[in-house]
């Protein structure tokens, strides 16, 4: 009978209404576009990227634009013959005017060529120039610290002051007040070849880091009372030597009056910091005023070791001054 029905019964139609041809009623439908997977992950980056540039794009030309503008605006104005000046010490702009003039091309000249001219300057360690969108020239000076001065007598004509850089370098010490000059240590005792920019000084390159070490915040109290510091016993290079040492000499009026006074400190060439440290610890007013420091003056000798031991160990001693 089922067969019968089969065959010769009424059969449905295959596509009875709409809802059979809708075919999202067939196709199951997410909610979520982007498959969970590895590679669908990988896919929504790579479809997002293209924004993430193009925001970190303008952001950067955003704030290149306002490093430009803020510059523009901060900037020194431009001076007479389009030059802006600028220098961490005691220059001024003078002094690349003067070289401008002297080539015939002035400021045009390549900033190259000015930069070479400037750093042939002993007090310039670095010169930083430019030529702005406006042509206008830029010029930026880093400039040598002086740590201390030298008095030169050359065989002709008058006493000519250098200042000391702490590389041990001589510049002339273009616009330095002569107070503060005056109030620079003395390098004394002294060994050289050469002039001008081209001098050289035998155990500047001790004397340049240890002036600029005493110099600092932590020994400047002791650098405050030192009038000269004298190379007579340093040997430059040979800086391990035997006896090698600087001999710095104290001014006069920086100490009591009612105390005997001291006169000098001797420091190591080899072991001068180690030495620094040895004197801050030190208590030299309560060794100056002992009942049996008799002497008018002493010398403080830092550079003294105690060799009885199987290891030197610096022994400071207090020398009277002979008179």
């Amino acid at each position: 009978m089922s067969l019968f029905r089969r065959l010769f019964g009424k059969r449905p139609e295959t596509f009875p209404g709409p809802k059979d041809r809708d075919w999202r009623a067939l196709v199951p439908q997410s909610v979520n576009p982007v498959p969970g997977d590895a590679i669908g992950r990988r896919r929504a980056v790579r479809t997002r990227l293209p924004v993430v540039l193009t925001l970190l794009f303008f952001a950067l030309l955003g704030g290149l634009l306002w490093y430009v503008v803020d510059e523009g605006a901060t900037a020194t104005p431009a001076a007479e013959g389009g030059l802006r000046f600028k220098t961490d010490g005691l220059l001024d702009a003078d002094v690349v005017r003067r070289l401008l003039a002297a080539h015939p091309e002035g400021a045009a000249r390549d900033v190259r060529s000015i930069k070479a001219e400037l750093e042939q300057d002993n007090q310039i360690l670095a010169a930083d120039v430019g030529r702005g969108p406006d042509g206008v020239l830029n010029v930026r000076l880093t400039e040598r610290k002086a740590v201390a001065r030298l008095v030169v007598t050359p065989p002709t004509g008058p006493m000519i002051v250098r200042l000391l850089d702490p590389t041990g370098v001589t510049f002339a010490g273009a616009g330095y007040p002569a107070a503060a000059v005056r109030g620079l240590p003395e390098v004394v005792n002294y060994r050289s070849t050469g002039s001008g920019d081209a001098m050289i000084v035998e155990g500047a390159e001790i004397a340049g880091p240890f002036l600029a070490t005493a110099m600092g915040e932590r020994y400047r109290a002791f650098y405050n009372q030192w009038a000269a510091v004298s190379l007579a016993d340093c040997f430059g290079a040979h800086e391990e030597a035997p006896g090698s040492s600087l001999r710095v000499i104290l001014r006069p009026g920086s100490q009591p009056a009612d105390r005997p006074a001291l006169a000098e400190i001797v420091f190591s060439t080899a072991r001068w910091r180690e030495e620094f440290g040895i004197l801050k610890a030190l208590d030299l007013e309560s060794l100056l005023r002992r009942p049996d420091a008799t002497a008018a003056a002493y010398v403080l000798k830092l550079n003294i070791l105690n060799r009885t031991g199987p290891k030197p160990v610096p022994e400071p001693r207090l020398v009277p001054v002979a008179r």
